[in-house]
């Protein structure tokens, strides 16, 4: 397991809430039940993150393939919380190899 650094910590941790910003507006503006379960799922990976609980990268490999999942029951692609969490995926991989 690669623990991450104090700098990988940070820099997922302000993807995590720019991604939960996002999704908490699209939730406010149109509720979708699938929605609001992705963002309980990245709070509960921020708190993990904020608490030291998750301390390896690989503990987030849950969040991967959640944009895709979303896309398949959605047409709605252009949604900017979308757009958030493939950054996010993106920033895991990264920090994975």
């Amino acid at each position: 397991m690669t623990e991450l650094n104090v700098i990988e910590k940070i820099e997922l941790e302000n993807q995590l809430v720019d991604t939960l910003d996002t999704m908490r507006i699209a939730i406010s503006n149109h509720y979708e039940p699938e929605v609001e379960s992705y963002e309980k799922l990245y709070s509960e990976y921020l708190n993990g993150l904020k608490s030291g609980e998750l301390r390896s990268i690989d503990c987030y490999s849950k969040l991967l393939g959640l944009a895709r999942a979303y896309l398949e029951t959605s047409s709605k692609w252009d949604q900017p919380f979308l757009h958030k969490m493939g950054e996010t995926e993106k920033l895991i991989k990264k920090l994975k190899t």
